[in-house]
């Protein structure tokens, strides 16, 4: 929804933009647009989580993965961002979004505007 607003005021811009010096400001701007950054907490050992890391692997789709199981770190990230201890669950920019199904329907919902 968000990039099709920003895609929209874009054209707009461009269409009243009257001098170089907007264009390029808008163009400076435009491209510090990024992706959602997206974090995976998962276990190996976990077949939602494997579920998930097959779906990622299926659309293309590249995701910060951190193995709470071989990453102490990782595991106190995941307490601290999401506030429980439950593998899979998705960081999307600093939200948490736990189980496999609702990962995979996010993650389907969102897959143009994600980076492959």
């Amino acid at each position: 929804m968000h990039k099709r607003i920003l895609v929209m005021a874009l054209k707009v811009f461009f269409l009243y933009a009257k001098s170089m010096l907007r264009v390029l400001l808008f163009l400076l701007l435009f491209c510090q647009i990024e992706a959602a950054e997206l974090v995976l907490y998962y276990s190996p050992y976990c077949p939602y989580s494997r579920q998930v890391i097959t779906h990622l692997q299926k659309v293309q789709c590249q995701v910060s993965l951190k193995n709470v199981v071989q990453d102490p770190l990782a595991k106190e990230e995941l307490k601290k961002w999401g506030g429980r201890l439950e593998v899979p669950c998705l960081l999307i920019d600093g939200e948490a979004l736990y189980n496999s199904d609702a990962i995979i329907e996010w993650l389907d919902s969102h897959q143009s505007d994600l980076k492959s």
